[in-house]
């Protein structure tokens, strides 16, 4: 059993069946210097690791579509819950692209100018249904995409540290919250996925080497433009933090979070 110095131990007496007989065995835990137990690391859920930053939401060690840290999974549009074969607006679940190439704006839709003309009114929804989740439709349970506030508050509570995991670049995240300092997740460096402008038959991986995007939960400037949405971002200059990305049918990975207390 490893100690340490600052720390009290708790005991916890379990029963065990050995060779016919019961016996008693304590279980230690570390605890603070109050004697109350320390919160776990993290642990499973819906088949899915998270870890107990100390922050508001428990944040999942993986992308969705991939159980390796420093693999970028798989790449959605804002709002979509399967991959397109291309990602342009001419694909995209929420969007439809007439015949002069104009942009159109099926749901999530804040601008009367950019709405689809099969819609009735505008519906003014800015943050993604249930249904629209990926991470809640793909994984289940209370499972979601990161609202911005939540992004924010990895960013502004964790230390953020270039580095690489197996040859992969990307962010080592480390909370600084007190009692969970030694927990950490792992944002490879993922670029996003758009169609090439000069085909428009392929996608294209874009800026894969040296930046992340990772998709959250909410429009941006819902008030002047419907076509865009919040995203995670980081780049390998060490700057990083939540930022529009300005079209929808852009593929970006998803790393889900999951409420506490549930």
């Amino acid at each position: 059993m490893k100690t340490k110095s600052i720390f009290l131990l708790s005991a916890l007496m379990l029963s065990v069946s050995m060779f016919g007989q019961t016996f008693a065995i304590a279980v230690y835990e570390d605890c603070d210097k109050n004697g109350a137990i320390k919160s776990s690391t993290g642990g499973i859920a819906e088949g899915h690791e998270y870890v107990d930053l100390g922050l508001s939401v428990y944040w999942a060690t993986t992308n969705i579509g991939t159980n390796i840290p420093e693999e970028p999974g798989d790449y959605y549009p804002w709002g979509a819950t399967s991959i397109p074969s291309l990602y342009s607006w001419r694909y995209y679940v929420h969007g439809y692209e007439d015949y002069n190439n104009k942009n159109w704006v099926r749901k999530y839709c804040t601008i009367e100018s950019q709405k689809y003309y099969g819609m009735s009114e505008l519906d003014n929804l800015t943050q993604l249904l249930d249904v629209d989740d990926a991470a809640h439709v793909l994984w289940g349970g209370d499972w979601h995409i990161p609202t911005s506030a939540q992004a924010r508050e990895l960013v502004d509570s964790c230390k953020w540290e270039y580095t690489s995991l197996n040859g992969v670049w990307g962010y080592r995240i480390t909370s600084k919250v007190t009692g969970y300092t030694n927990n950490s997740i792992f944002l490879p460096s993922t670029g996003y996925m758009a169609i090439n402008t000069y085909t428009n038959n392929s996608n294209t991986l874009t800026s894969a080497s040296n930046s992340g995007y990772y998709w959250l939960s909410e429009l941006n400037s819902p008030s002047t433009t419907s076509f865009s949405a919040y995203s995670l971002r980081f780049y390998s200059d060490s700057s990083h933090g939540v930022s529009s990305l300005n079209m929808r049918s852009y593929g970006c990975p998803i790393r889900p979070v999951m409420s506490k207390g549930l």
